[in-house]
């Protein structure tokens, strides 16, 4: 595999091509940058396959307080949040036991995903119990009996002032199954 610093160097080469009638210079990509190219396409799809993310599974999306089809879970383009970042998210893993699914460590989860909320100055409109019946009841609709979990929380549309003061604050619990994190190899 390429090395990047020396693909770097080469990227700016001029091509043996003339330029054209506008006078701008072609160039050329260089058969190191198409190897290191192809070589990152390819261990990014292996990677993606190792961690076998996908939403196949998921039918159900908590969002606001009430539980909607996959479909109907829909962000609008002027979200404050897509335009300036102003969100923040948790990980929860939920594993299968022999009592049924269980979400590993959510009251600590839970307790950051809050504080990092107050960080970005956002107050999340629903109780921890009331997002944990919701985790809860996504896992259950979905007929998951191990997922991965993320509750996101943002601020919406309403303004893209850099105060998001206008803005209705959206809360969604989102789950999927997924393969482990580190692969059969990490176990």
């Amino acid at each position: 595999k390429p090395k990047w610093k020396d693909i770097v160097s080469r990227v700016g080469k001029q091509s043996e091509r003339a330029s054209d009638r506008t006078g701008r210079i072609e160039t050329a990509p260089d058969d190191a940058l198409v190897e290191y190219e192809q070589t990152c396409r390819q261990d990014h799809e292996l990677k993606l396959r190792r961690t076998n993310v996908t939403f196949e599974r998921t039918q159900w999306v908590w969002m606001n307080g009430e539980l909607l089809p996959w479909s109907k879970a829909t962000t609008h383009v002027s979200s404050h949040a897509l335009h300036y970042g102003t969100g923040v998210f948790e990980g929860i893993r939920c594993y299968e036991t022999e009592n049924g699914p269980a979400l590993f460590r959510l009251e600590e989860h839970l307790e950051r995903f809050f504080a990092s909320a107050a960080i970005h100055g956002i107050e999340i409109p629903f109780s921890t119990d009331d997002l944990t019946e919701a985790m809860v009841n996504v896992i259950r609709e979905n007929d998951f009996s191990a997922c991965y979990v993320r509750p996101i929380c943002y601020f919406g549309s309403g303004s893209l002032s850099l105060y998001p003061r206008n803005c209705a604050v959206e809360v969604v619990i989102l789950a999927w199954t997924w393969a482990d994190y580190l692969g059969a190899e990490g176990q």
